[in-house]
């Protein structure tokens, strides 16, 4: 009994030393968190406004806070940081921080310490700097580059920025913010608005940072192949009228020619051609704020033509090229372009002029001059029917004023065709009433391009001022000619007359008329022999020339345009086609 009590008191007396020894001052609470890391940290747009005005980021690494900016111009001086921890408290030169509230200069050394339960600390030192192996910005300002016409910010992507803007000086100053140690070109340091670079090819800029890794950036000023014309109609309305014009803006970007944003209209155009999946299209600009486009004169009204059933995309401005070669007065320009139309790539298109009365297009008397087309679609407001060949004669320019207007028109046209079609012709004084010289240089460029619609006729224009005589043209619409109207396909046979054996229709009648005058037969004779003699060799090359400056514009054409698929051997035969169709002119000559 003895023994198990004094065993018991042993046993109580061990229990009290290890009470008493685990509460010892000398031992540390085991029950304290040690936890003091910084889990996140940022500064945020919303504390710190207007002085940033996006959230700047940032990487905890060991005990660094590491924040990158993009904005040069903040003041890193009073900065207000948001911030998670999983310590007790978190300390700035002894003094509490509260996350999204307590300010700091961060343009000085700021060194966050989190204090965990147990007492222990760990330190985190805030380093805000711009990245060091990208550009912040970078730019050509006019006051460094005077030939610039305004300042030039460039973007990157993925590295790389093509620039399509007209430099007339590519020796140029870039003014550039980086957090890298060095930028360097061809080896040499570059410095921010001093050193000059020659851009005529790309320029490659290295960024280092001080451990020595880099990264390159290129900027590259190409030019555009051919204009871009960009259209957005208001609220991006589809355009599917051709009488209903639609606001919309449009831009034109090119190193060649003006290149300008304005307002402007949009509509459908074209007859056979609108129903194609390719839309043509016409733009008028409001009145008194007409625009030079693409380097012809400025004008209100401009056609695009989209030339889808075309293969070389290019036919009509081969023939309005014949037309001016041959001095036809008012014959259109053309200029080949790429449309975008509400944020979509619709192929390459042509620009030309509208035929019009204007001073810049056919410049006659805006009140008393007229345009007349001759048309079997005879869809004008004001038209009649000739007497003498049954023509569909439609007032195209200036509107009808009254009744009286249009029958002094058609009154002035019946004499005309009545001297024409007289038992005495060719000795029936027809001639003071139509100019010789435009009617033979309209034939030879019809011939010339086997364009049978004249045979209809379809879209052939003829004008007179006041009291003068009608001249023939503007010529137009060449998408049936060389030989596609005859054989269904472009540049078959090249011996096919311009006048057709099967067809009788009121063009065919009338214009071939003109043939039987001997005066005409000579002057159709001198005239193209002036003409190949003079004007041959820069028909073919503007062919060349044309398709060589369209060729990028063609080939993205062909990716969504089937029938454009094939235009390299389109403008190949094309050429091979108009050779042998002088030929043809020269036995159709020789034969008058």
């Amino acid at each position: 009994m003895k023994n198990v009590v004094k065993g018991l008191l042993s046993l109580l007396t061990m229990l009290l030393f290890l009470f008493t020894g685990c509460n010892s001052e000398d031992e540390p609470d085991v029950s304290l968190s040690s936890s003091k890391q910084m889990l996140t940290f940022k500064f945020e747009a919303s504390n710190n406004s207007p002085n940033i005005n996006k959230d700047i980021t940032s990487k905890i690494f060991l005990n660094n806070i590491d924040a990158t900016y993009y904005d040069s111009g903040i003041n890193k001086s009073n900065l207000i940081a948001t911030f998670t921890h999983n310590g007790i408290r978190v300390t700035v030169d002894g003094i509490e921080q509260k996350s999204g509230v307590s300010k700091n200069d961060f343009s000085k050394k700021v060194v966050y310490v989190v204090e965990a339960e147990d007492g222990s600390k760990n330190s985190y030192t805030v380093n805000i700097s711009m990245p060091k192996l990208e550009f912040v910005s970078f730019k050509f300002l006019k006051e460094k580059n005077p030939f610039l016409s305004q300042n030039l910010n460039i973007e990157f992507v993925s590295n790389k920025s093509e620039q399509r803007i007209d430099i007339p000086n590519k020796n140029m100053i870039a003014t550039f913010e980086t957090g890298a140690s060095k930028v360097l070109v061809n080896n040499v340091e570059q410095k921010s608005g001093v050193s000059v670079n020659d851009f005529t090819l790309p320029v490659k800029y290295t960024l280092f940072d001080e451990y020595g890794f880099s990264k390159d950036y290129v900027i590259s000023f190409v030019t555009y192949d051919v204009p871009q014309i960009i259209i957005t109609t208001e609220n991006r309305i589809a355009v599917t009228s051709k009488d209903v014009y639609l606001n919309a803006e449009i831009t034109v970007n090119t190193d060649e020619f003006e290149a300008f944003t304005s307002n402007t209209t949009i509509k459908g155009r074209g007859n056979s051609t609108w129903g194609y999946p390719k839309k043509p299209y016409k733009i008028k600009f409001a009145k008194g704020e007409g625009k030079k486009m693409l380097g012809m004169k400025k004008a209100r009204s401009w056609v695009m033509l989209a030339n889808y059933q075309d293969p070389t995309l290019m036919l009509n401005a081969v023939a309005f090229k014949i037309g001016r070669l041959l001095d036809l007065p008012f014959t259109n320009h053309a200029e080949p372009f790429d449309l975008t139309l509400n944020g979509v790539y619709m192929g390459s298109y042509m620009l030309t002029e509208q035929v019009e009365i204007d001073n810049n297009r056919v410049d006659i008397d805006e009140e008393n001059g007229v345009i007349l087309e001759l048309d079997t679609y005879f869809d004008e407001t004001w038209k009649f029917k000739s007497p003498n060949f049954n023509l569909p004669v439609m007032v195209k320019d200036p509107d009808v004023r009254d009744q009286t207007h249009f029958d002094k028109i058609k009154s002035d046209f019946e004499k005309f065709e009545n001297a024409f079609a007289s038992s005495n012709f060719p000795n029936s004084d027809y001639l003071n009433y139509i100019d010789a010289e435009s009617l033979v240089g309209y034939l030879i460029a019809y011939n010339l391009t086997q364009n049978n619609e004249i045979n209809h006729p379809k879209s052939t224009f003829m004008f007179k001022d006041v009291e003068g005589k009608y001249f023939m043209g503007p010529i137009w619409d060449f998408d049936w000619g060389f030989d596609y109207e005859q054989s269904g396909y472009y540049f078959g046979s090249y011996t096919n007359p311009l006048f057709l054996d099967k067809m009788n229709g009121p063009g065919k009648l009338f214009f071939s008329r003109f043939i039987q005058d001997p005066v005409i037969k000579e002057l159709y004779k001198s005239k193209w022999a002036e003409f190949k003699i003079s004007h041959l060799n820069e028909l073919y090359d503007y062919i060349d020339e044309y398709a060589n400056k369209a060729e990028t514009s063609f080939r993205k054409d062909a990716n969504m345009w089937p029938n454009s698929k094939n235009y390299i051997s389109s403008i190949s035969k094309l050429k091979v086609w108009v050779k042998n169709r002088v030929s043809y002119v020269d036995s159709y000559v020789a034969g008058l």
